[in-house]
């Protein structure tokens, strides 16, 4: 699997993250946190391949190893690779969302799997003629809406209806969002890896 196969799982989790509700939602969710914080990994180990480096796959792969192996064989194409695998890693984890994100996901791995916090429920909601009724939030997160008046033909109409989630340390933008953005920034960095070396 390359560092494009793993933005393609990325892909279809978020897919699934926004047909989904909170249930499925939180699974997809945790799925797509470590498949975007694998991203990098599988990059550097394209590039072990590439330049030969001969890392075996049963050892640790990080930056350190990485660059060690390429000034032994003295490779200045892989040394100038991993100088810009590096900076980008960097810039990742020193972006907002980046550095909250893998956060996540580092809490997801290895401590409770992360949770919306706050649900932000949009709808439109027609009612024809005074009526009384019960819009109900249901904890999976669909939202129902239910007349009221017994013996009376409903006279509601449901329009179009959105569900956001939030973090509560993340107020700003829905998860989905967030998501997206750090998903982008990902795409970038793997496009860019490939043009250049």
């Amino acid at each position: 699997m390359t560092a494009l196969n793993k933005i393609e799982e990325a892909e279809f989790f978020l897919r699934k993250m926004r047909e989904s509700y909170r249930k499925e939602f939180i699974y997809y969710l945790s799925a797509f946190l470590s498949s975007t914080k694998s991203i990098p990994d599988y990059l550097l180990e394209e590039y072990n391949n590439k330049y030969k480096l001969n890392i075996p796959i049963n050892r640790i792969l990080n930056a350190h190893i990485f660059e060690k192996r390429a000034r032994y064989g003295d490779h200045k194409e892989a040394l100038r690779y991993i100088k810009f695998w590096k900076q980008r890693m960097k810039k990742l984890k020193s972006d907002a969302i980046g550095s909250f994100l893998f956060s996540k996901r580092n809490i997801a791995i290895h401590r409770i799997q992360p949770k919306p916090d706050i649900t932000e429920v949009k709808m439109q909601l027609r009612v024809h003629e005074p009526s009384k009724v019960e819009v109900v939030f249901e904890p999976e997160g669909r939202v129902r809406v239910y007349e009221t008046q017994k013996g009376k033909t409903p006279k509601i109409e449901v329009g179009s209806q959105q569900v956001d989630w939030f973090f509560k340390e993340y107020k700003k933008e829905p998860i989905i969002t967030l998501c997206e953005k750090l998903l982008d920034n990902l795409k970038n960095f793997v496009y860019e890896a490939k043009k250049n070396f």
